[in-house]
């Protein structure tokens, strides 16, 4: 199966290289195409955290209709509910911008504890040069409350150089600033994202 969060396929192909470990988190693990599907098909171990109960019925949803065990449960990513050690490689795909930047650095903290020693992070932030980026109601450096279909939803956008002060005590293995040209009704816009995959 062919999945849309192309991202993570980078993300494995470095899992896959480095050869730390086939036990991985998904951190907001929902929805109606879960990417731990693709960990699965590729001999991993999946385990995924999901906070909105909506989401989580998407994903068992998906995984009836595809026959397979995608071991998804509530919790959240402020405060994961894993001892220390206790994953090879974690990912945070489309999600953990989706809070305010004090609870992203505590995410961000979270998932290097549950982390071993030389794993993997996967994880992307919203970019200053995002279309987004001023819309709503201003609620902090960054931080916007914006109209996302028929809810109101948090989005927190980062400067390079803020990136390097949350990742400060990271080993980045990969980098890149992306851009993407989406159409929008009539209208085309510019989403922009910072990837990375960490080495705890």
């Amino acid at each position: 199966m062919l999945f849309r969060q192309i991202q993570l396929y980078n993300f494995l192909y470095y899992n896959e290289r480095i050869g730390i470990g086939k036990k991985i988190l998904d951190c907001e693990a929902g929805g109606n195409m879960p990417p731990l599907l693709l960990f699965i098909e590729n001999g991993y171990d999946v385990c995924g955290i999901e906070i909105d109960d909506y989401q989580i019925n998407q994903a068992k949803e998906f995984a009836k209709t595809n026959g397979i065990t995608l071991n998804i449960r509530k919790g959240n990513m402020t405060d994961i509910e894993f001892d220390n050690d206790s994953f090879d490689c974690a990912y945070s795909y489309n999600s953990i911008f989706h809070m305010k930047k004090k609870d992203i650095k505590k995410s961000i903290e979270e998932m290097k504890r549950v982390v071993k020693n030389n794993g993997l992070i996967y994880i992307n932030l919203l970019s200053k040069e995002d279309f987004g980026y001023g819309q709503g109601e201003k609620i902090g450096n960054g931080e916007f409350s914006q109209n996302e279909g028929n809810e109101i939803v948090i989005h927190s956008f980062y400067s390079s150089i803020e990136t390097k002060d949350l990742f400060f005590n990271f080993k980045s293995v990969f980098y890149q600033h992306r851009t993407v040209e989406r159409k929008i009704g009539t209208d085309y816009v510019k989403q922009a994202f910072h990837d990375f995959i960490l080495k705890v």
